[in-house]
């Protein structure tokens, strides 16, 4: 062997391992991102303390005006069940060159367009949640972020071109692995059933597997095409079902029927004191702390609703160490939201309640509904509609 094949054969080697590197690195970062917006536990560990992280980032397509939660929660699953397809794509060489990396360029460029609106529209401040609530980011943070991974694959798309791992006798290994996986998905997502149902549930699913799987070991060749598809089809439904099945959409967006009296007298014993009178006409009315995680999400979501609908009358009283007033707005972007700091903590309890975010629908003086699962229930179409009763 001359010189020349051993230089060639060595610079193969060296792009065909960093090309693999860089391809895990890739679709380690998708898996990681779909799974710090899904807010899940895994094997029952806490990983990350993300709960509630799929609400911040159904919420973003709120903010770009898509005037429907249970819209922007199906649209929000798609992008997550999207994000985790290009990593199963990356992961098991799946129409690279043809459709993978073109699709990762493509989406994290709709994704720094979409942070350069938010840079233009708010700042360059709170978190993005690219990566949920734990892992923070600001939106020129993540902007770097998806630049260094469109190099990446920039890179991948000339020294990493190998065939897809969906052909010949690969593809049986591919299909067992798969399913292996959705059994044991399956086995740690709780399902609203008994365990007695849920296993016979994935027993007879793995009798179909094991059924279909030795037909096609039966028929080996004539059927390689058809494993293929089968297996291709698993990624996908494993993909986008997945985000449907940890995060159920939740349709309950009526608030619940309250009809008690509050007395609001002590906001106006003290200085400052709410400019407009909330103990007369219709406000709803968001008592929240400046340190609690959902009354954040509460308040963005209010910021939203206030933005689109400046007539409903809506007003958020504060409580909790005053240092955390600008982290509060930083992240929650309410300060258009008319709002009053309240130094008065026994008082703001007597008319909160023992917890918050406490959002009261008041009508001269009596909550007569109550957003008891607080950001899920403020649908902007009810206000309307309770305003105009």
């Amino acid at each position: 062997m001359d010189n020349g094949q051993v230089t060639k054969s060595t610079s193969f080697y060296i792009k065909r391992s960093l090309g693999f590197c860089l391809l895990l690195a890739l679709s380690a970062t998708f898996f990681y991102s779909a799974y710090t917006k899904s807010g899940i536990q895994f094997l029952h560990f806490k990983l990350l303390a993300n709960d509630n992280a799929f609400d911040s980032f159904q919420w973003t397509f709120l903010d770009l005006g898509i005037n429907s939660i249970t819209a922007a929660g199906i649209i929000a699953r798609l992008m997550i069940g999207f994000e985790l397809l290009l990593g199963l794509f990356l992961l098991f060489h799946i129409f690279l060159k043809r459709f993978t990396y073109n699709a990762v360029i493509l989406v994290l460029s709709v994704f720094i367009i979409y942070l350069l609106v938010v840079i233009f529209r708010q700042g360059n401040t709170g978190n993005c949640g690219c990566f949920g609530d734990k892992l923070q980011m600001t939106p020129m943070q993540a902007i770097w972020k998806n630049l260094a991974m469109i190099a990446v694959t920039v890179i991948l798309k000339e020294i990493y071109t190998v065939n897809p791992y969906i052909k010949q006798n690969q593809t049986m290994v591919l299909y067992v692995i798969i399913c292996l996986l959705l059994l044991a998905l399956a086995w740690f997502i709780p399902f609203p059933v008994k365990p007695v149902v849920k296993n016979i549930a994935i027993v007879a699913f793995f009798l179909i597997f094991t059924f279909i799987f030795i037909a096609a070991v039966i028929k080996k060749k004539e059927n390689i095409e058809l494993l293929s598809t089968v297996s291709l089809c698993l990624l996908l439904l494993t993909a986008f079902a997945s985000p449907f099945v940890i995060n159920p959409i939740f349709v309950g967006t009526s608030p619940q029927v309250w009809n008690k009296a509050v007395n609001l007298d002590p906001l106006y014993k003290y200085t400052p004191a709410p400019a407009i009178d909330l103990r007369k006409g219709k406000h709803i009315v968001a008592f929240m702390s400046l340190t609690c995680p959902h009354c954040k999400k509460a308040a963005y979501l209010l910021h939203v609703i206030h933005r689109d609908h400046p007539d409903i009358p809506m007003y958020i009283i504060l409580d909790g160490p005053d240092t955390y007033q600008k982290q509060f707005f930083d992240e929650t972007h309410a300060e258009d939201v008319p709002n009053l700091y309240y130094r008065h903590s026994t008082d703001f309890l007597a008319m909160a309640g023992t917890s918050v975010p406490s959002i009261l629908w008041i009508n001269n003086g009596v909550a007569e509904y109550k957003s008891v699962y607080a950001y899920y229930q403020l649908d902007p179409k009810f206000m309307e509609q309770w305003l105009r009763k």
